[in-house]
């Protein structure tokens, strides 16, 4: 189907899904949507000079029908010369271990292999999955019937990072007339016909009647908005990025909003900063309505004193004419020390956090306290990531500083530094993690094999109640 697969090309460059000559990672369950995607994708590598691999990964969810699917997934590569990657985990024990629901703990295992898989293939490496049309719609309109702004009706976006939709503007209808055409037999999952989710309902149930009752292209209209939400989103986002540097500052253990200059602004330019802090908490899946309601009448109307609480043990406080949002202080338990491998990742469960590693092929934007850049032939592996000791020390611009003056200086109060993660080379500082990067081991114009060292909230932190969970499951598709 040449039409098919000019119009996916046309996607992939007014969206630059991909560069020619660039490497394409195919999430592939053997399904009709991924499989394809990867039929196509296998079709544009001539053209585009692709290198393109498949992937599959078996969730141990579905039994021999999973171990099928696997099965089908790898003849299908080998017929078509491409080469593919595999794994099979038991996610049902995972997912009790970790205290998440099936569905989460598997959506975060897949994408988990899926970045393992595209570090293999090398830098500059794109995960493409099998969204569609129909996707889209159902995304946008489960969102509508939740209440949602713009941010949410921008659904799911061609690009996220290194993960790409060729497929988003493309129904299901064609898809099938697609494999039909091409004589590909995929795999179906039963649970796809069950009506138990709400997704599934509402495929089975509420589209069929708006589309039936109100509008045959309602999937097309639905994505059309999805598009329009995305281009006035993303202008939104950049207005409110020029307010919040006029009106957030960090400040130990949290953020401080300016209630002058916050007052001065348009309510969706307010909502905005607001959605923003979230943001940077870690907290946007579980700041509900009523929590920017409260937070935005404490900045107009709040008498200094005045507090609030916040999901994720955050509390606001006015004081004088500033929003202070720090984190409740709890007591930190003592941790062992946890070495971190490049590509890689570590848990510090007793501290909240998550760390990872990630080789890059060029300078990482959006750097800070949080996320860094080091020139990993500078710093000799394994890193180690510990507490604190006494008499720790750091290289700095002027020479060496203690760690302990350090933490003074930055005004890091005594019963939270336990909680800092200091990674170390060689038993030597190199980032003192959410506070300082040192002076050893930076990226320079010489640098030549760049990683980018991340820190964020565990999963386990982020979405500690069952509730919670279950919002995030409904914002992105598994």
């Amino acid at each position: 189907m040449e039409d098919l697969l000019t119009r996916v090309a046309a996607f992939v460059s007014r969206h630059a899904l991909w560069r020619q000559g660039g490497r394409v990672l195919v999430a592939c369950s053997g399904g009709p949507d991924s499989l394809a995607l990867l039929s196509l994708v296998s079709a544009l590598k001539k053209t585009q000079n692709l290198e393109v691999w498949a992937a599959h990964f078996d969730h141990g969810i579905r039994g021999e029908e999973g171990r099928a699917d696997a099965a089908f997934v790898a003849d299908f590569a080998a017929a078509h010369a491409i080469p593919c990657r595999m794994t099979r985990e038991d996610v049902p024990a995972y997912a009790a271990r970790h205290g998440l629901s099936v569905e989460m703990a598997a959506r975060e295992r897949r994408y988990r292999f899926l970045r393992r898989t595209a570090v293999e293939m090398g830098t500059g490496t794109v995960i493409a999955t099998g969204h569609q049309a129909e996707d889209q719609a159902e995304t946008v309109l489960m969102r509508i019937l939740r209440g949602t702004g713009l941010h949410g009706l921008s659904a799911i976006r061609p690009r996220r990072g290194n993960v790409v939709r060729p497929l988003l503007s493309v129904s299901r209808a064609d898809i099938e007339a697609y494999c039909l055409q091409e004589g590909l037999s995929p795999r179906q999952d039963a649970t796809n016909a069950e009506m138990d989710a709400v997704r599934n309902r509402l495929r089975l149930e509420l589209m069929p009647l708006l589309r039936d009752r109100y509008n045959p292209e309602i999937t097309m209209a639905l994505c059309r908005l999805a598009d329009i939400a995305r281009d006035e989103g993303d202008f939104l986002r950049r207005s409110v990025e020029a307010i919040w540097q006029k009106v957030a500052q960090p400040i130990p253990e949290g953020w401080a909003l300016a209630r002058s200059a916050f007052s001065q602004q348009p309510v969706a330019l307010q909502e905005g900063v607001l959605r923003r802090l979230a943001e940077v908490l870690g907290e946007r899946m579980r700041f509900r309505f009523v929590h920017y309601e409260a937070l935005k009448d404490l900045l107009i109307k709040g008498r200094t004193g005045v507090k609030i609480d916040l999901p994720g043990r955050w509390r606001g406080e006015i004081v004088y004419d500033v929003l202070h949002v720090r984190r409740e202080k709890v007591p930190c338990r003592q941790w062992e020390p946890q070495c971190l491998s490049v590509p890689g990742e570590v848990s510090l469960p007793v501290i909240g956090l998550y760390a990872e590693a990630t080789p890059v092929e060029t300078l990482p934007p959006n750097l800070g306290p949080n996320v860094i850049a080091v020139d990993a032939d500078e710093l000799p592996l394994p890193w180690e990531i510990r507490p604190r000791r006494e008499g720790d020390w750091l290289k700095v611009e002027q020479g060496t500083k203690k760690l302990k003056k350090l933490l003074i200086d930055a005004k890091i109060p005594r019963e939270t530094r336990a909680s800092l993660p200091i990674f170390t080379a060689n038993g030597q500082i190199f980032w003192v993690g959410g506070l300082r990067q040192a002076a050893w081991g930076r990226v320079t114009p010489e640098t030549k094999r760049i990683v980018r060292l991340a820190l964020r909230q565990t999963l386990k932190d982020v979405y500690e109640d069952e509730w919670c969970v279950k919002q995030k499951q409904r914002e992105e598709i598994p």
